[in-house]
């Protein structure tokens, strides 16, 4: 799977994010750059696509598929995810976090062939944020 983000600051041209997750139910999930007991290794690599007054939309590409991941290793690298209040981000309440799932691919049983499925972006969705 790969996404798209909006998140705050200037983030680096590209990038591997590498932290040890633990959910804490409805609080969210903590991340750490050690490995613990009851901690789960988390990774994600990242490209920025571009900056713009103080902001960068960047693609995520899952390595692991932990609750929260993106939201909260983005976070924790200094970079929140635009109206994302719960991982720290400046917003107004009821603004939409600036994620979405971008690109999907996958193998058919029945099939040897690799398929990609990738959405265009909508334009739409990234109109209400301060960019």
């Amino acid at each position: 799977k790969k996404y798209l983000a909006l998140v705050e600051g200037t983030a680096p041209a590209s990038g591997k994010l590498v932290h040890y997750m633990s959910d804490d139910g409805s609080r969210g999930v903590y991340v750490q750059q050690m490995p613990g007991p009851g901690l789960k290794r988390a990774e994600l690599h990242f490209t920025t696509l571009e900056h713009h007054n103080g902001y960068s939309l960047v693609e995520v590409k899952l390595i692991t598929g932990r609750k929260h991941q993106i939201r909260a290793q983005l976070s924790a690298a200094g970079h929140p995810i635009v109206g994302d209040k719960k991982y720290g981000a400046q917003g107004k309440p009821g603004q939409n976090i600036a994620l979405l799932a971008h690109s999907l691919r996958f193998k058919l049983a029945t099939v040897a062939q690799e398929h990609t499925v990738q959405l265009p972006e909508p334009q739409t969705f990234f109109r209400e944020f301060p960019v």
